[in-house]
């Protein structure tokens, strides 16, 4: 396990290496964050606190309530991303976001729900694009409106983007100057229950304080030891069992309430899906599993709900072939609404 965990910081030594051949003022804190990164994560690996799974495809799983070492690499991917690509943009207001709009455009009328999908993209033939999002209206049981959004940075960039419409820069330089302007401090200001939820630790990304930071009263992440397990990239919670959770969010009468979901279960590399085992075919499965039960769970709520989902970045395959298949920095956006029976008799 020591020597497979070696050999992937080398892979990642070598990659930010390449970065620091092209970017020669940026290697200096390249290397820096990478020595950080190695040395938590060689140290959570040599106390056990993650362990390489032979039984399940080669996957790194983890022990415990905090994980150091996905934190620490967490940060060390959006750092030398940040770096590398520009941390002067920190908490540039980016115009025509369209995840952002719809769901301010709901405030006041009713309740809100905002997910940013985990490689969520746009695949690059027209046709392809098409009859996946045709898959996506069946699996929902609704016909959403479909649109495209522009994407830069990783995860925790894509949901700055949703939920504070900033553009690609240093995380939380960007949260301290737009954080009155993103979407949980708007609702919270307009009366609205503000919760997050993600079925993963809180301490990846560092969301245990960002989330907060952003305007989220309330969080749900993974509970260690006491919430079911859902396979794929990662010893994850399941996403379905958070967003269940999620939309019972109570509120007082007359109260309306923004919820938040990022999921985490289509993360890529992703393994079977359903007998499906090449990746594309995982990739369409995963996502189309979680619309199914996304579907199914919008169908017990009983007051009307604006839905906004963006991808955070397009899927990142490790094959090349496969990620000329999406379009670059392109994610999928779609909103719909849910009118309950009893609502729409009123």
């Amino acid at each position: 396990m020591v020597a497979k965990t070696i050999a992937m910081l080398v892979g990642i030594g070598l990659t930010l290496l390449l970065f620091g051949k092209f970017a020669s003022r940026y290697r200096f804190p390249t290397m820096i964050l990478l020595v950080v990164g190695s040395a938590t994560f060689l140290a959570d690996a040599a106390n056990g606190a993650i362990r390489y799974s032979r039984a399940q495809g080669g996957q790194l799983t983890t022990q415990g309530e905090h994980h150091l070492a996905y934190s620490s690499l967490g940060e060390t991917a959006t750092l030398v991303s940040n770096y590398l690509q520009g941390g002067k943009r920190a908490g540039a207001r980016l115009s025509g976001v369209r995840s952002y709009e719809t769901a301010i455009a709901a405030k006041g009328r009713e309740d809100v729900l905002v997910i940013t999908a985990e490689s969520l993209g746009v695949f690059k033939n027209p046709a392809d694009q098409l009859a996946f999002q045709r898959q996506i209206a069946e699996a929902l049981g609704v016909q959403p409106q479909f649109a495209t959004e522009t994407s830069n940075g990783v995860t925790i960039d894509g949901e700055l983007r949703v939920l504070c419409r900033t553009g690609f820069g240093a995380v939380d330089v960007s949260i301290a100057k737009v954080k009155g302007d993103c979407l949980p401090h708007v609702f919270d200001r307009a009366g609205y229950v503000t919760v997050a939820t993600h079925a993963y630790f809180g301490d990846f990304y560092k969301r245990t304080e960002r989330y907060p930071a952003l305007g989220f009263a309330r969080m749900r992440f993974l509970h260690d030891g006491k919430d079911r397990r859902c396979s794929g990239a990662f010893e994850s919670g399941c996403d379905e069992d958070v967003l269940r959770e999620l939309l019972a969010t109570p509120a007082q009468p007359g109260q309306h309430r923004f919820l938040y979901q990022m999921t985490i279960e289509t993360h890529l590399p992703e393994p079977a899906c359903a007998g499906a085992s090449e990746p594309m075919d995982a990739y369409r499965c995963r996502h189309l599993n979680y619309f199914r039960k996304l579907g199914a769970a919008l169908r017990t709520v009983d007051r009307p709900m604006r839905v906004v989902i963006a991808g955070d970045h397009p899927p990142p395959f490790p094959r090349a072939e496969l990620r000329k298949q999406f379009r670059p920095h392109q994610v999928t956006f779609l909103t719909f609404e849910v009118k309950p029976a009893k609502a729409a008799k009123g």
